[in-house]
């Protein structure tokens, strides 16, 4: 099993009152074990991430904020 530190970076206040949402521009994970490290631009590419490592645990720093554009995304 694969444990990695994760944490997303979204778009500010200027772009939500521009564009009418949120979005997540970049997110990164390392692997606790091996410090490699993992980015992309999108939360699909972070679903993709984790739904090809099925026995992944991810620590959040911030779990309260980035679990809502986790959830978002699954439930559209």
């Amino acid at each position: 099993m694969k444990t990695y530190s994760c944490d997303f970076e979204t778009t500010t206040e200027p772009f939500y009152n521009k564009y009418g949402f949120t979005r997540v521009w970049v997110w990164g994970a390392v692997d606790l074990d091996s410090d490699e490290f993992i980015h992309d631009n999108d939360i699909s590419s972070f679903i993709k991430f984790l739904s090809d490592k099925p026995e992944t645990k991810c620590y959040f720093h911030n779990l309260g904020f980035d679990s809502d554009f986790i959830i978002y995304h699954l439930l559209t």
